[in-house]
């Protein structure tokens, strides 16, 4: 077999889970000659807003029952194709319209599909896109600052010079990941 899967009839939309938290879900019918189906991610990003954190979901080829308790899960049909998969909504994904960007899905054959797109809202790949109003969101847009530095040039164990540079990190969010001086 070296057919790739494909997907069709794809939907998504805004679910509540039981603890009253929003999630993404998808579904739609897996197409594979042979029924491998392996697993498949779908992107989704924020139109107008290209820094923002993605939202991305999983498509597994477990038969078992969603749990709809955890932060995602998928549940796969072999024998109609039928899936759906979830993600919950976090802090990170911040309000607006997230459409499909690219997707990736894979059988048990090595065999692959790749699809994406550039733009935004207005050309969703698969026409996929869904507008979410996200009241959780922490918007988080300040660099972090340094205060207090210093240069100095050491003299290391091997004798070597370096040239060290001590301060403080000022971050509002805590997330402070390096800095290139």
């Amino acid at each position: 077999d070296n057919t790739a899967p494909t997907y069709s009839d794809l939907s998504v939309e805004i679910i509540t889970l039981e603890d009253g938290s929003l999630a993404l879900q998808i579904t739609g019918f897996v197409n594979s000659d042979s029924g491998d189906y392996n697993y498949g991610i779908f992107y989704f990003k924020v139109a107008g807003n290209p820094e923002a954190p993605e939202l991305y979901l999983y498509s597994g080829n477990s038969e078992s029952e969603l749990n709809y308790n955890s932060d995602y899960d998928s549940i796969y049909n072999s024998e109609t194709g039928a899936f759906t998969a979830f993600k919950r909504i976090s802090t990170d994904n911040i309000s607006g319209i997230y459409y499909l960007q690219s997707y990736n899905m894979y059988d048990d054959n090595s065999n692959s599909t790749y699809q994406s797109i550039d733009g935004g809202s207005d050309t969703p790949l698969l026409d996929l896109s869904i507008e979410i109003d996200n009241p959780d969101a922490v918007l988080d847009n300040t660099a972090p600052t340094y205060s207090d530095l210093s240069v100095e040039i050491i003299t290391l164990e091997d004798g070597s010079l370096a040239l060290q540079i001590t301060g403080f990190v000022n971050s509002d969010s805590g997330d402070y990941n390096y800095g290139i001086f």
